[in-house]
């Protein structure tokens, strides 16, 4: 996931990234916030909740980039 992914800290929940200063790629560690729900996509059917936050439960992020805030639906990139 190092090749893909810019920096480590974007697997930590904003909620707790001032708290954390240095953090190591490890692909198996239990710090991580995100963990994927979904395994095995096809791109068929539409979105498919692919990622969700373990510190809040109810947020999800789907396979079209829209996250689910647990009250809305949030899109960071236009698309």
């Amino acid at each position: 996931m190092s090749n893909e992914v810019a920096s480590p800290f974007i697997l930590i929940c904003p909620s707790r990234r001032e708290s954390i200063k240095n953090l190591p790629w490890d692909p198996d560690a239990d710090y991580y916030d995100y963990e994927i729900i979904a395994t095995n996509l096809t791109i068929r059917g539409g979105p498919v909740p692919f990622i969700r936050c373990k510190v809040h439960d109810d947020h999800v992020g789907y396979t079209d980039g829209r996250v689910f805030d647990g009250k809305r639906w949030r899109r960071k990139f236009p698309g």
